[in-house]
């Protein structure tokens, strides 16, 4: 059974459960910020169950004691923390600013080698593909994932694809992304945590009948269901910025799989993009 995910688990398998788990479940989910600061024995108090009870619940979920089914949450809600949280959380366990330096260099190539260990091919096999067949591509990233939305942008451009980006939410946003057809791809870059706009622009798209390929963690099952392809990308997010170096990655990946799709197009747009900027005469 995975580990990952708790709280999601919870609330699907939550009809299955038997009263005592229901007890437990309900109460974890709806309290779990308070959860993750409990022990065992703390949290059978407030349910007035036995500390043996808890173990069980923690245990039917996959895990070997309670305080590592807490330590999954912490983990798992960590990423939805503001960024001053997060940063308050971490200095908070760090003596000196080199530590903090150190853990979030660790962190990001732990995730960098969990990804390339675990790529699937057959799912940029079939981005590349969607993105080959779209008459549009509309590429969302708001606040920091524009990051990730304009690379895209700017290279499936000089490839000679139609795109439209959208690095803004609000009413400008809605109105633009109206514009959305059938014929259209949505690529949404929504990480690591995913806005009420995205979540509604994805509405909008299903309701158009576009496709719908989105890059985002694996714990945005929500934003997962309304998607036809998902290419997630795991992330610590235990500093006050959000690390898009292993989402560079992956978005190398998909490009190069569209490069290889369409070689001879693509090469022959580059050499006329290549023409047009030594007109203007740009580099030294």
């Amino acid at each position: 059974m995975t580990k990952n995910h708790v709280l999601n688990r919870i609330k699907e398998n939550y009809q299955d459960f038997t009263n005592s788990q229901k007890k437990i479940g309900s109460y974890i989910h709806s309290n779990y910020r308070k959860v993750i600061y409990m022990t065992a024995l703390e949290l059978a108090k407030e349910l007035d169950v036995s500390d043996a009870t808890i173990i069980r619940f923690a245990r039917s979920m996959g895990f070997s004691n309670f305080s590592e089914l807490r330590d999954a949450i912490r983990n798992e809600i960590s990423i939805y923390d503001a960024p001053h949280e997060r940063l308050s959380r971490s200095l908070e366990f760090e003596e000196d600013a080199d530590s903090l330096l150190l853990q979030a260099a660790k962190n990001d190539f732990s995730c960098h080698e969990h990804f390339y260990n675990n790529i699937d091919y057959a799912l940029i096999d079939a981005a590349a593909e969607e993105i080959g067949a779209a008459e549009t591509i509309h590429i969302v990233g708001i606040g920091t994932d524009m990051v990730v939305a304009l690379f895209l942008e700017w290279y499936l451009t000089q490839m000679g694809f139609r795109t439209v980006c959208y690095t803004d939410g609000g009413f400008g946003f809605a109105n633009k992304f109206s514009a959305v057809k059938s014929t259209d791809l949505v690529i949404m870059c929504c990480t690591p945590r995913h806005l009420k706009d995205e979540k509604r622009a994805l509405k909008t798209a299903r309701s158009k009948d576009a496709r719908i390929v989105t890059l985002t963690t694996p714990r945005a099952v929500d934003i997962m269901a309304l998607s036809d392809i998902s290419l997630t990308v795991e992330t610590k997010s235990n500093e006050f910025l959000n690390s898009y170096v292993t989402y560079m990655g992956l978005c190398n990946l998909i490009l190069i799989r569209v490069l290889e799709k369409d070689r001879n197009r693509i090469v022959k747009k580059l050499e006329e993009n290549s023409s047009v900027m030594n007109e203007f005469d740009l580099f030294d």
